[in-house]
């Protein structure tokens, strides 16, 4: 989704981790795919790698959310809705960490058009603590959104 964070527009990700064990030195990667025309005409998809607010997380234990600022140096600046979906554009995510139970290398994709990226919405807190402190996730809320305010 697209969203405000501290007034500033970001792109956000929201991740889980469900392997019900450690994920230690997480990595992220997002790209954006945007076809363009050169100005000799030719048609190409260029790639673009999205600066993230973090892109590694030292213990993916819960959920992560994955964050991109939509500042003047973004490829998404100036973006509606409605121009990313003219445009065909493409977001792409990569998730890469250690497993420490099982001693190995683990890692997620996913990716999505312009017509499943949210504007306007915030995640629903999907989180609950419990009495001695621990949070616990309820993926039945995980993917839930709602309006800004």
């Amino acid at each position: 989704m697209i969203t405000k964070r501290n007034k500033k527009p970001v792109l956000m990700l929201r991740l889980a981790n469900e392997r019900g064990s450690f994920v230690v030195e997480a990595e992220a990667h997002v790209t954006v795919v945007m076809p363009e025309v050169t100005e000799e005409g030719e048609r190409m998809r260029r790639v673009y790698d999205l600066k993230l607010v973090r892109d590694n997380q030292p213990w993916f234990v819960l959920s992560w959310n994955v964050m991109h600022e939509i500042d003047e140096s973004s490829p998404l600046y100036g973006l509606d809705a409605d121009t990313m979906k003219q445009r065909g554009i493409r977001l792409s995510i990569n998730v890469m960490g250690f497993d420490s139970s099982v001693g190995q290398t683990v890692h997620g994709t996913a990716s999505y058009t312009a017509e499943e990226i949210l504007f306007g919405h915030r995640y629903v807190d999907a989180t609950t603590p419990m009495p001695d402190g621990r949070l616990i996730i309820d993926h039945a809320k995980f993917d839930l959104v709602e309006p800004q305010p």
